[in-house]
């Protein structure tokens, strides 16, 4: 299923494909029509009735003339942005670099389609008329990522002007509490918080504290909760799956229950040996808890009435860690007594196991390394949720240093801010999709599960609270009789309770 947007600029590139085509074989190219310019009008044959003699100009209205180019527009229809004074604003040369932990060494790279192009077109086009540069560097890595920044802040920083991607971590939530990152609601001007292009992730709002904004994310969330499917293991399990795309969107269909016929299925001894050769699912078990919360309509923590809370022992969450509890106990790949945690990786790109829950980013992983073809499906609707799949997004926010003086920072956030402005022409395309394609086979996997995972998604409050880590605190226990869910949840129920009391007292 590809959108619409996507479909009228695949066809405008295969025109130009055609035309070029046929003029290297020395034939005339058909006339094709720029579909971003409005067709020009037919002009009338000329008669007796239409065709006057030039000197009878009597009866001829005066030409009327163009209207004038609005001066807060270009011709392209960029938007000019001024000063208080009216001036172009001018950043004087501003170098200011994005930091992350991804990007590659020829960011942005060659466009691949007509919006990147376009993209890049516009940015140049800023660059020069505001007078700076912008770029995208992989400085550090996800696990020093939050003392990085920290480090940085404390010391006072250098020369440079530093955008940080920053990971959802409590330690940055300390850092903004102690004066380390910018409000960017005090750079007037600089940055629009109320922008479109901000809240959808909801970035800006979840670090928001008593009315200072520490952070924002461009776009549409980024996918976190999908489960891949190993789409040879499923045929030979008489399970069709494309039909996973066709019903996945329907909630009385695409259920917990279906879920566990599909594993069960899939879990089977190949050989009469006694031991099954094929598994039903395996992986990172924090990643499938959280999915199956999420999914149920649960959290671990939740926002009530402006304050934090404690959801952990919700029937929608305790609901969600017993089914997975169960279904891992039937139909799991375990880690092997040689195996790493990562174990669960070769294993599936080997075959082994039929589904794999993970964050959507993974399937960049699979694409490189997965000896089968895979697909991928968002998480099937829990009993709690209503009827409606809720997914959960947790996405990297940008901040800038606290240690900046005003000027720098506003000229950071005001470079950032043109960075990430949707490209005249493209309002409606959906530029999300673009970003998966490069990683995803299945066009169904992106306009079908990604878009279910991300349009309805809860943010995941937890990654505000110091002092509580998911993993090490519920999510990494293998349950057990003698150890349930519920059990769990009330061992750590004050550690967690302090911890959300003191971020709610802050």
């Amino acid at each position: 299923m590809i959108s619409k947007k996507l479909r009228q600029v695949m066809a405008a590139s295969m025109a130009v494909v055609m035309t070029v085509g046929l003029a290297a074989c020395g034939e005339k190219a058909p006339a094709t029509t720029d579909p971003t310019k409005a067709p020009e009008a037919t002009k009338a044959p000329a008669t007796q009735e239409t065709q006057k003699p030039a000197d009878d100009k009597k009866d001829e209205p005066a030409p009327t003339e163009a209207p004038a180019q609005d001066p807060n527009y270009t011709e392209e229809g960029y938007f000019i942005r001024r000063d208080a004074s009216g001036e172009i604003v001018n950043l004087g040369g501003a170098n200011i670099v994005v930091r992350d932990w991804w990007s590659p060494e020829d960011w942005p790279g060659e466009p691949s389609n007509a919006y990147e192009t376009a993209q890049q077109d516009y940015l140049a086009w800023a660059q020069e008329t505001y007078n700076f540069t912008i770029t995208r560097q992989t400085i550090g890595d996800w696990g020093s990522n939050p003392q990085d920044f920290i480090d940085y802040c404390t010391t006072g920083g250098d020369d440079n002007y530093y955008v940080f991607t920053l990971r959802a971590d409590p330690g940055i939530n300390t850092a903004m509490m102690s004066g380390l990152v910018c409000d960017l609601s005090s750079l007037d001007g600089a940055i629009n918080l109320n922008d479109e292009k901000w809240n959808k992730t909801r970035v800006h709002q979840l670090y928001n504290f008593k009315g200072k904004s520490y952070a924002v994310a461009p776009g549409v969330p980024e996918c976190r909760g999908i489960i891949f499917f190993n789409k040879r293991l499923l045929t030979e399990a008489g399970i069709d799956w494309k039909e996973l795309y066709a019903k996945e969107s329907d909630p009385t269909w695409w259920t917990w229950d279906k879920f566990k016929e599909l594993l069960a299925k899939c879990t089977y001894d190949k050989d009469n040996d006694g031991t099954n050769d094929v598994y039903g699912i395996a992986a990172n078990w924090g990643n499938m808890y959280t999915g199956l919360i999420y999914a149920n309509g649960g959290s671990y923590v939740d926002l009530q009435d402006g304050k934090l809370v404690n959801n952990l022992e919700s029937k929608a969450t305790l609901e969600a860690l017993n089914y997975g509890w169960e279904i891992r106990k039937q139909f799991a790949y375990e880690q092997p007594a040689d195996g790493t945690w990562e174990y669960y990786k070769d294993a599936f790109n080997n075959g082994v196991y039929a589904f794999l829950p993970d964050d959507a980013y993974y399937g960049a992983n699979l694409k490189a390394g997965c000896n089968d073809e895979w697909g991928a499906v968002c998480y099937p609707t829990g009993p709690s949720a209503n009827g409606r799949f809720i997914g959960a997004v947790a996405d990297n926010l940008y901040a800038i240093p606290g240690c900046y003086s005003a000027d720098k920072a506003w000229k950071c956030a005001f470079a950032y801010d043109i960075m990430c402005d949707e490209v005249p022409g493209f309002e409606d395309f959906e530029t999300w999709q673009s970003q998966y394609e490069k990683n995803f086979d299945d066009i169904e996997a992106i306009d079908v599960s990604i878009r279910a995972a991300i349009s309805d998604a809860s943010v995941q409050y937890v990654s505000l609270v110091t002092g509580i880590s998911v993993g090490s605190d519920l999510s990494w226990y293998g349950f057990s009789d003698d150890n349930t869910p519920a059990q769990v949840a009330e061992s750590i129920r004050e550690k967690w309770n302090a911890a959300i009391d003191e971020f709610n007292n802050q």
